[in-house]
């Protein structure tokens, strides 16, 4: 995917009564070839009238009860530097 028609945001939602995230919201805006198969590139690839693609993922956080700690793979810890 071509980074110059791709945007992506995070919201995240915070309980008033705990002060702890309870929400995750990620949009991923992707913009499209037109009929003569270009595109258009930065900002104005997701204005009105120009066709998109937009995902919407949702993720609902629970803190009510206490987790155990997960521990990363040796392998995954190497792709998070």
């Amino acid at each position: 995917m071509d980074r110059t028609r791709t945007r992506c945001s995070v919201e995240v939602g915070i309980d008033p009564q705990t002060g702890l995230p309870d929400q995750l919201l990620m949009t991923i805006l992707i913009g499209r070839k037109n009929l003569k198969g270009t595109t258009i590139s930065g900002d104005r690839a997701f204005s009105d009238g120009v066709e998109h693609i937009v995902f919407n993922y949702s993720y609902q956080l629970d803190s009510s009860e206490p987790v155990e700690s997960f521990q990363i793979p040796p392998q995954a810890k190497k792709l998070l530097k």
